[in-house]
């Protein structure tokens, strides 16, 4: 009864965020603009920019402040902070600018996804003109960065830049290094079921699905051995889409063909649902329902996520025993590549910053955008923000190179995983097939998907996918 409740709230909701946002389309900006790169540098003004409630979003933007306002001096810059959706919370405030002018920041933080949901609604501003006028001018190239994540933030993940990525997140394995080494340690170096990094007990970067399988049946029997029955392995974030998705491509399986219709019920489909149910069956990783592996509480071995080294590394060391060193418990690796289509696929996502498309200070607000992107303005993120998110610049790759700063404190971990295999980097870009409108809650039908087959005895593949396509059905119907 609860996912049926659950069920009408998310389509509720929808129906609510689609009637705020059809309305941001009452007031038609004119798009046709001239993009000036260079503003009058000794002009006073506000630059206001909304970022979430975190301190560490905040103080990387401030950081960011700091570097502008040395270039445009009487240019204040003001924090909007917020919490909650971030859609809504924008189509909200844009509404309200008709009414109150100003209640729309300058600049505002997104997600890829949330970008997609307002890309149609006349919110957001195309950055197309500046970027181009300002490789025309020999000042920015956006050859500089990756493209697999650079695109994350365009129309339909391929057409005008209507965001900026702030940083290139991309899922990694974490690695509880104490228990990979405790599990182990009498194995000789030829004998693991994975190529160790030197020196260690950890797989290296480019290890395998059918690796990580074998490393899960060794530490479930440790686990077993140890007293640790009803403790899981793996903190799998099995329904993020960005561990899902690459899953789901690697086995070949789409969500939609190339007409646009639903294409998940297949035999490649099943193959990458059953990849997934397989861990949960094997007590690999926690019911997704109702529990966690806790990884950063120390007991879980792995987690798939892209969260920064500094972040995870930090949480941990708050729940280690008194005297501990999390140099001994912490590593990266990356995540298993699943080589069964000879497509192996890597999650990758943003967030990052738009720009109101009537702002009155756009042209400020994409020099403040610029220097995000710089290597200076990379640089500020780590260094301001206390976080180590890997840049999104290709020219920082590196971690061991003193003179990018994300590296700087962690030589110990391999924080190449975060920038290795490049190539290997999807996004989910089945959700910007239909109206981008409903990007999450195509989303959600899919984690509902996940749960009901992986998660509910009482499901089988076949009622599972019956429910997910009625679902689709129903969001692209409305």
């Amino acid at each position: 009864m609860k996912r049926c409740f659950k069920t009408l709230a998310v389509i509720f909701s929808a129906v609510f965020a689609g009637s705020l946002l059809a309305a941001c389309t009452r007031n038609l900006p004119d798009e046709n603009y001239e993009a000036n790169i260079s503003p009058d540098k000794n002009a006073s003004g506000k630059l206001v920019i909304s970022t979430p409630v975190s301190q560490e979003e905040q103080n990387m933007i401030l950081g960011i402040a700091e570097l502008f306002n040395e270039e445009y001096p009487n240019i204040k810059v003001e924090l909007k902070p917020f919490s909650g959706e971030v859609a809504p919370t924008i189509a909200n405030w844009f509404n309200a600018e008709r009414v109150n002018p100003g209640t729309m920041p300058d600049i505002f933080w997104t997600t890829s996804f949330d970008m997609l949901v307002l890309s149609d609604k006349h919110v957001l501003l195309n950055l197309d003109a500046y970027i181009q006028a300002e490789e025309a001018a020999g000042t920015f190239n956006r050859n500089d960065y990756y493209t697999e994540f650079w695109r994350l933030g365009q129309d339909g993940f391929d057409g005008g830049q209507l965001m900026v990525p702030r940083t290139a997140d991309k899922v990694v394995t974490h690695v509880n290094k104490k228990i990979f080494e405790d599990c182990f340690k009498d194995v000789p170096e030829d004998e693991l079921p994975f190529t160790p990094q030197p020196g260690t007990k950890i797989p290296a970067n480019g290890w395998t699905w059918d690796e990580f399988k074998e490393t899960c049946r060794a530490l479930r029997t440790y686990y077993d051995e140890t007293g640790r029955e009803n403790e899981y392995l793996v903190n799998s974030y099995m329904t993020w889409e960005a561990v899902y998705n690459p899953i789901f491509e690697s086995f070949g399986a789409e969500v939609f063909d190339e007409n646009g219709d639903f294409a998940l019920d297949s035999e490649a489909g099943k193959a990458a649902l059953d990849c997934m149910k397989e861990m949960q069956d094997e007590r690999w990783i926690a019911p997704l329902n109702t529990a966690s592996a806790d990884f950063v509480g120390g007991k879980a071995a792995m987690m798939f996520h892209s969260q920064a080294s500094s972040i995870v590394r930090q949480g941990m060391q708050n729940s280690l025993p008194e005297g501990s060193d999390v140099k001994d418990y912490y590593d990266v690796t990356t995540f298993p590549l699943i080589m069964d289509n000879d497509t192996p696929k890597v999650g990758g996502g943003i967030s990052g910053y738009s720009v109101f498309v009537n702002s009155k200070n756009r042209d400020y607000a994409w020099q403040f955008l610029k220097l995000l992107l710089s290597k200076e303005g990379q640089n500020l993120i780590t260094e301001k923000g206390n976080s180590n998110y890997a840049p999104i610049r290709v020219d920082m790759a590196d971690p061991k190179n003193p003179e990018n700063l994300w590296g700087v404190g962690y030589e110990d971990i391999n924080l190449e995983a975060y920038t290795w295999g490049a190539e290997y980097t999807c996004a989910t870009e089945f959700v910007a097939v239909h109206n981008p409108e409903y990007a999450k809650d195509l989303m959600n039908c899919i984690e509902g998907l996940i749960l009901n087959y992986v998660d509910n005895d009482n499901y089988t593949y076949e009622t599972a996918m019956q429910k997910c396509a009625s679902q689709i059905a129903a969001y692209l119907a409305m």
